[in-house]
């Protein structure tokens, strides 16, 4: 039965390609025939106290490769047990995904109205075999009855999860990995707005309005519904399981498979579909948030006119109901945005569609012209939240209209394996995250956003900060070129416009200085130097956390915070005093201080000791911060390493110092995996324990690190099919060390197999930088060699760099 399953799904879906809804319905089909067969062999032809149902997606014979079929089997009391039994064994032994329920009427009467989900899978229901009558009676009696009585209550609670999806802050529908069935615009928005439009008609039949409201709606939701469902179909057949999430590894593939040319095409198919079913759920829920009595007395009674032909309808901009709309003009659009961000309001669907279709046709003549331009700059300079109306100003093209280049980035996806989203709306993302500086949990974001005036000059530094992602080259340098000739044609300042392209072009500097490298007073000063003056920097800090931010949804944390900070800290300090007096050891590595670490070695209460080894650690924000002292000998960094990570800890950062009496302090910053609950106190014992089992010989470091894959094995980080492994050695970067940059696929035990090979040419690590991005890790390493200079010699660098890439490409 396996195999006739399977050769049912090989066959619907051979040219699932050229009409995946047909592919769909067939596969449909052929599982009905099989269950109407296992039916009919054990209960007969016509029983008349049961029936088989369809419920859900599979009973609006909606069946993808490797969906689940949800089936019911309903039964009078009378029913043959025993029967029943037997052939839900028969169902369970044909290997489908099955959820199969047994229920007698009455049962199914009590559970109607506990949860939405269950009450629209039976109200989709329909009868594969068995009594038709009896199903009748119950579809009749019980679930359309109870949909006619609380039709209001279903069309709120739809409405509400569509409201959710479509203006939710977390709702971003141009993420690089979606969920191509619960994402938000995706399959599920449009089943619930064929719910809703099936609940709206005048006899909730299945067949009534079950599409938007005009042809060219009924068209793209058609276009986009298939689209989708071409999406699901070739996910399922790839993975060869049930798998909504469209990862980015198997986004070739699925491209392949879907007769696209490249993930690109895939992507940008996916990303054109999914915003047209967001303008028409707009449209949607806009229109069926009025159609009960209470929704149009608001919209009358709350209705206040803000000029000539605009109303402020129940927090909507648009003419009056029996008005027509304005003729559009560039300047018109963009009074309209001004309206729309005085009154925190967005423009309606039918202003919205009007303005749409206007932009089309304008020329760049017609929109370069100085009151354009000047109501544009006003819009990035106003004292309100400016990000969401630039959203909006995007989805209708009114963007691209002031700024044509922003157009080119519209769906174009990064594949960096850092970028969770696509460029143009990681740019509208961080244009977000800007108006939320003002009430930052850090004090000192908050203060240093109260401090920028030209809040203006910003938002466009953070609009355009990634426009150079269109044209070949570095990014930072040809977007520096496109953000001057865009601010100088909207009528920025040459002074402003200067400030723009330079913040444009160093948008990544603070944070390469602050991440990537090991910010030493001689890198520091050079840093300052770049820095135009006091303001460009707050505009550069800011700049660069919103960038963080809005990359991904776990790229930011507290410890990036916090090296941002103190690097924007001392350079701001320097900016002041640009000549401060040469620190203590300038030359080398600014790290913690050895004397530091004999104020607590004494103080037995908070430190934890093991053979040579004594550890303190201390909490920070979201972040633990381990302090190491021991005596020095070879593959000591390499074995502390290993306790750590074995311990479920990742290694954000590391700085080693040798003190005078050969002892070793080494400072740690690291964060738990989060895969157990294990208090800091507890792992710093652990630590110390393993040590001790280190230094006795009673176990290798190796077998400490896969101990823990094997017993934590969520805590490695899943392969995504990256690959490549990149060593560069570079002595001009820092003053007084070589500067080692690793990027290769994130794995458990990397670090320790990295400190590991370089103990094997006698190289010290002075100080790591580790920056994970994804899947992706980008490991930084200050090192000397046994005399404490740096690694010279091509020869020998070419043996390292060799031997490291050979190590890591074997890490499993």
């Amino acid at each position: 039965m396996r195999e006739t399953i399977n050769n049912l799904r090989i066959s619907a879906f051979r040219d699932a390609d050229d009409d995946p809804r047909a592919a769909i319905g067939a596969f449909a089909s052929g599982i009905d025939a099989v269950l109407r067969t296992a039916w009919e062999r054990r209960m007969g032809p016509h029983p008349g106290a049961a029936c088989l149902v369809a419920l859900g997606g599979y009973g609006r014979a909606e069946l993808f490769p490797h969906s689940d079929v949800d089936i019911l089997v309903l039964h009078a009391p009378a029913a043959d047990g025993k029967a029943i039994a037997a052939l839900v064994r028969d169902f369970w032994d044909m290997g489908l995904l099955l959820g199969c329920v047994v229920r007698t009427p009455a049962e199914c009467r009590r559970i109607l109205g506990e949860d939405l989900a269950t009450d629209i899978a039976l109200w989709e229901s329909r009868c594969l075999a068995g009594s038709p009558r009896l199903f009748e009676s119950q579809v009749r009696e019980a679930v359309a009855s109870r949909f006619s009585r609380h039709r209001n209550s279903y069309r709120h609670e739809l409405l509400a999860a569509l409201h959710d999806g479509l203006f939710s802050a977390a709702s971003a529908i141009f993420r690089i990995e979606p969920d191509v069935k619960n994402g938000p615009c995706c399959l599920r928005d449009c089943q619930r707005m064929l719910w809703l439009s099936r609940l709206s008609s005048p006899a909730g039949a299945a067949t009534s309005a079950a599409r938007p409201s005009t042809m060219d709606e009924q068209a793209r939701f058609t276009r986009a519904y298939g689209e989708l469902s071409r999406l699901r179909c070739a996910l399922h057949l790839v993975a060869g399981r049930r798998l909504d999430t469209l990862e980015i590894a198997l986004q070739p593939e699925v491209a392949r498979r879907a007769g696209r040319d490249g993930p690109g095409a895939l992507m940008e198919g996916f990303f054109k579909s999914v915003r047209d079913v967001n303008r028409l759920l707009q449209g949607f829920v806009e229109r069926e948030g009025r159609r009960d009595i209470l929704g149009s007395l608001r919209a009358r009674a709350g209705s206040m006119r803000i000029g000539d032909d605009l109303w402020l309808i129940d927090g909507v901009i648009g003419p009056a109901s029996s008005a027509a709309v304005p003729a559009m003009t560039p300047e018109t659009v963009l009074r309209i945005y001004a309206a729309s961000l005085d009154y925190q309001a967005l423009p309606s669907t039918r202003l919205r569609d009007a303005m749409r279709r206007a932009v089309e046709g304008f020329t760049l003549d017609m929109v370069c012209t100085r009151p354009a331009a000047e109501a544009f700059r006003e819009i990035l300079a106003s004292p309100r939240h400016a990000g969401p109306v630039v959203r909006h100003m995007h989805e209708t093209g009114a963007l691209g209209m002031m700024v044509p280049e922003f157009a080119a980035l519209t769906c174009k996806v990064e594949y960096d394996a850092y970028h969770e989203f696509t460029i143009d709306e990681h740019c509208i993302m961080a244009l977000q995250a800007f108006e939320a500086l003002a009430a930052d949990a850090d004090s000192a974001v908050r203060a240093c956003r109260r401090r920028i005036v030209r809040a203006g000059l910003l938002r466009a530094s953070i609009l355009l900060h990634d426009i150079g992602k269109a044209a070949p080259g570095d990014h930072t340098i040809s977007g520096a070129t496109i953000a001057a000739a865009v601010c100088r044609r909207l009528g920025f300042t040459e002074e402003e416009t200067g400030r723009i392209a330079w913040l444009v072009q160093r948008h990544l500097d603070l944070a390469n200085l602050a991440l990537r490298r090991e910010p030493e007073e001689p890198a520091l000063a050079r840093f300052a130097e770049t820095i135009i003056d006091a303001e460009c920097l707050d505009m550069l800090y800011l700049l660069t956390i919103v960038d963080i931010r809005s990359v991904g949804s776990k790229t930011w944390t507290a410890w990036k915070g916090m090296q941002l900070a103190k690097v924007y800290q001392r350079t701001a300090a320097l900016i002041k005093c640009p000549h401060p007096k040469p620190a203590a050891g300038a030359a080398g590595v600014d790290l913690f201080s050895p004397d530091h670490a004999r104020a607590f070695e004494d103080d037995a209460a908070s430190v934890h000791r093991s053979s040579d080894l004594v550890i303190r650690i201390q909490s920070g924000p979201g972040f633990e911060e381990l302090i190491m002292i021991a005596m020095d000998r070879p593959r000591l960094f390499a074995d502390i390493v290993a306790c750590i990570s074995s311990e479920g800890y990742n290694i954000l950062s590391a700085r080693i110092t040798t003190r005078s009496d050969d002892r070793i302090l080494d400072v740690f910053h690291v964060e738990s995996d989060g895969t157990t609950t294990v208090s800091p106190e507890e792992r710093a014992r652990n630590i110390a324990g393993k040590w001790d089992l280190l230094c006795r010989g009673a176990v290798a470091a190796e077998t400490l690190i896969a101990q823990r894959r094997a017993r934590y094995p969520a805590g490695a980080r899943r392969e995504t099919g990256a690959a490549g492994v990149s060593v560069i050695i570079d002595n001009s970067a820092s003053d007084g060390c070589s500067v080692l940059e690793i990027e290769a696929p994130d794995r458990f035990g990397l670090l320790h197999r990295i400190a590991q090979t370089l103990g094997r040419f006698e190289v010290n690590i002075v100080s790591a930088r580790i920056l994970t991005r994804i899947d992706r890790a980008v490991d930084v390493f200050y090192i000397t060699d046994g005399k404490g200079c740096k690694i010279d010699g091509a020869e020998k660098q070419q043996a390292i760099t060799r031997l490291l890439q050979e190590a890591l490409e074997g890490l499993a």
